[in-house]
């Protein structure tokens, strides 16, 4: 009966996936996370793959092409405003096209001598900001400058090509890929990745410059030399350069590397700290949960709901997250370890933004490692990320009135579980790596 069953279903969604897709992420973006977790399931109930030797494989490759160029084409006039909208996360659509983007090139502009300008944002007058404009993003932001004061030209053209680059690294890694293409295929318009380019925020950049200087290569000091320098324009690289140092500090043992990488982590460190002690301003930290994640950004969530100081929710937060780590340990292997360098540094880069307060377009950074740790077969790890990556936060929450009648303030208070189960997966992963460091030298 269940072959009968698993039968029909994968003629179904072989024929009637594609016209799935395309209405989901073109007519009702709204709920395709939904949609993404019960294909998952299914898949998980029935065990089948439809994209191996699918007649519709020239469709999965080229419709993340398709979908990018959409979202540029209705970046470049108020007019498909609705369109624009259609194609988006609810919680995330800004009338204002590329806004981080133009964020960079105003700051870089207004960086230069003798800048002077009153910029109105493209397509919402209610960002307007005037030289000195300072985004804050780390030290290095304050010293760069451009004298092309057309912000809206170099955003257009800067955004165009970001998202042909994140195609490219799609196109390959599908060529190249033999299973869990599905998978790959729905990351690559998943709500996070959605968002990031609808900001087009610079991690955009970060993301698609470490996606080359992650790959093995000879040329380790001038890899670390470029996180350096990401480190010091935004400052979550600099988890990268930790995770090196605990890897060749504690696994690998090379001191020669570990001395460069602390020498390299004590300058990032250094400069931020005078950075920022020297500016009085105001950073904004994303605390909204239907739009960001992190430890930092729950506390201030449950500070508010509760009514109980930040440290205190914080507190509780880490002792929720210490208890889950004990609770799951229990069932986890020891010999569950990170067979790569780079997975583990990785891992350890997320693990340290988690720490804080950021906006869901921080996500995609488990897209670097989500294959690898799927092999892992930890079945709870494996839901949570799918979980995470797709509903973050559940769109149902939006716009509900019986929630709105209870939280009359229009403030979404979601503690997202799933996240702090892949974060306790990766701290005890992490932690096995390092404590059978001799295993891991036999296998890598």
């Amino acid at each position: 009966m269940k072959n009968k069953q698993k039968d029909i279903l994968v003629r179904f969604l072989v024929f009637f996936l594609p016209v799935i897709c395309i209405y989901f992420t073109y007519f009702d973006y709204r709920y395709y996370g939904y949609f993404v977790i019960l294909y998952f399931i299914l898949k998980d109930i029935y065990s089948f793959d439809i994209f191996i030797n699918t007649k519709h494989k020239n469709f999965y490759l080229f419709f993340p092409l398709i979908f990018y160029l959409s979202r540029f084409a209705y970046a470049i006039s108020s007019k498909f405003n609705t369109l624009l909208k259609n194609i988006s996360q609810s919680v995330y659509f800004e009338n204002a096209r590329f806004l981080d983007m133009q964020h960079l090139f105003l700051e870089l502009y207004c960086n230069s001598k003798n800048s002077d300008i009153t910029y109105v944002y493209k397509f919402d007058s209610r960002w307007t900001n005037s030289c000195p404009h300072n985004n804050y993003w780390g030290p290095l932001s304050k010293y760069i400058s451009i004298t092309n004061s057309d912000i809206w030209l170099l955003t257009v053209i800067t955004s165009f090509v970001a998202l042909m680059f994140v195609y490219l690294i799609y196109f390959k890694t599908f060529r190249s890929y033999s299973k869990n293409l599905d998978l790959l295929f729905f990351i690559s318009i998943s709500p996070p990745l959605n968002f990031l380019i609808d900001r087009m925020n610079v991690d955009i950049i970060i993301y698609i410059l470490c996606f080359w200087i992650l790959k093995p290569s000879k040329f380790f000091y001038f890899r670390m030399v470029i996180l350096v320098l990401l480190a010091l324009y935004k400052l979550h690289p600099t988890f990268l350069i930790v995770g090196f140092l605990i890897y060749h500090l504690l696994i690998n043992k090379e001191k020669r590397k570990s001395l460069f990488l602390f020498f390299c982590l004590f300058f990032c460190g250094t400069v931020t700290l005078l950075y920022y002690f020297n500016n009085d301003f105001y950073t904004a930290r994303p605390i909204e949960s239907s739009r960001s994640f992190g430890m930092l950004s729950d506390a201030a969530s449950v500070g508010l709901l509760f009514n109980i100081s930040f440290a205190t929710s914080y507190i509780l937060i880490c002792i929720f997250l210490i208890v889950l780590i004990f609770v799951l340990k229990k069932n986890t292997p020891k010999t569950v370890i990170f067979k790569s360098e780079y997975i583990f540094v990785i891992n350890i880069w997320f693990l340290g933004v988690s720490l804080y307060a950021n906006y869901d377009y921080r996500i995609p950074l488990l897209y670097f490692s989500i294959f690898y740790l799927l092999e892992l077969k930890l079945r709870l790890l494996n839901f949570s990320l799918i979980m995470f990556i797709f509903l973050s936060p559940p769109p149902s929450l939006v716009a509900d009135p019986l929630y709105n009648s209870v939280f009359p303030q229009n403030y979404y208070y979601y503690l997202d579980i799933s996240f702090y189960i892949v974060m306790s997966y990766l701290v005890l992963i992490s932690f096995n790596t390092i404590i059978n460091k001799n295993n891991y030298q036999k296998v890598s």
